[in-house]
């Protein structure tokens, strides 16, 4: 799901913040496979607590029932807005998982 970055009404924020689950969590609370909206973004600190690095993003969605979800993201110095885990390792994390699960069928 690639997005871009759309400011929050500061009203739907008041309502979701607080009632939001994190997107990653989505099969522990058995929502797997539901459809998502996005809703709109918001800056929400420092990436490292350095503002040279750069600036943390929640991006917020609503789902086919009515439950929130929310991820996060990176905005770069340079502008560039990419996935917290592409930030932290480099490369996105489900490349990485892939290829481990790859390498642990191969030993098997």
């Amino acid at each position: 799901m690639e997005i871009g970055y759309q400011e929050i009404a500061p009203d739907l924020l008041k309502q979701i913040r607080g009632n939001a689950w994190n997107i990653e969590s989505m099969e522990g609370h058995g929502a797997e496979g539901r459809s998502l909206i996005y809703l709109g973004s918001e800056i929400v600190g420092e990436l490292d607590h350095d503002h040279k690095k750069g600036q943390k993003i929640y991006d917020y969605f609503e789902d086919n029932i009515g439950a929130y979800w929310f991820k996060s993201r990176a905005l770069l110095s340079d502008g560039s807005i990419v996935s917290m885990e592409r930030y932290l390792f480099g490369r996105e994390y489900r490349s990485m998982q892939k290829k481990k699960r790859k390498v642990n069928k191969l030993l098997c």
